[in-house]
């Protein structure tokens, strides 16, 4: 004679396992899918000298999560309209804002491609041309998906060069530059700047 299980202990039985699977799938989601869009990606950060460059884009203003459908869909085609092509260029964005600075609907910044030297291009709207100067700036690198790596990368350098700042008489400056990279990197260029220059 087989051995009598109470309806009730089967249904707790099929309910935990109903419930194992179901974290056992979310946890594959979570790392999976955080892995794939860099959410658990390391932040590689250093300070720097660059420039002088030169930056070629159209203008954007409002929230800065529209910069990536901005390149595509409009700097590109006005880049490729006006056969603009600077050697090594790469894809970019030039922020004027600090984000606790400005409103959402109120940060400005350029989209397009940026390239080493200073030589200013002939461009017509909506492309706008812009020389970098050279400037001391604090970098952070990592591989991750852009609306990933913005959050990941300005809270490292913060974090990590704040107080580093004000113990050394420097201050943050503006803009910001971000590239994006061909093997999937971004990399943002935050400007420092000694505490009484103007820039």
């Amino acid at each position: 004679m087989g051995m009598h299980v109470p309806f009730g202990n089967l249904k707790l039985r099929h309910r935990g396992i109903l419930s194992l699977v179901f974290l056992v799938v979310l946890g594959g989601l979570v790392f999976g899918g955080g892995g794939y869009l860099g959410l658990f990606a390391s932040v590689e950060t250093f300070r720097a000298e660059v420039g002088p460059s030169v930056f070629v884009g159209v203008e954007q203003v409002g929230t800065y999560r529209k910069i990536h459908r901005v390149l595509h869909s409009e700097a590109e085609p006005a880049l490729e309209r006006q056969h603009i092509d600077l050697a090594g260029a790469k894809s970019a964005a030039l922020v004027f804002h600090r984000l606790e600075k400005v409103k959402p609907e109120q940060r400005r910044c350029l989209v397009g491609i940026v390239a080493d030297g200073e030589s200013v291009q002939a461009v017509e709207p909506p492309l706008q041309c812009t020389v970098i100067p050279a400037r001391e700036v604090v970098v952070a690198r990592l591989s991750a998906h852009k609306s990933i790596a913005a959050f990941k990368a300005y809270r490292r350098i913060r974090d990590e060069y704040g107080r580093w700042l004000t113990d050394n008489g420097y201050r943050w400056g503006a803009p910001a530059l971000e590239i994006y990279l061909s093997d999937g990197q971004v990399e943002f260029q935050v400007p420092i700047v000694r505490i009484g220059d103007q820039r």
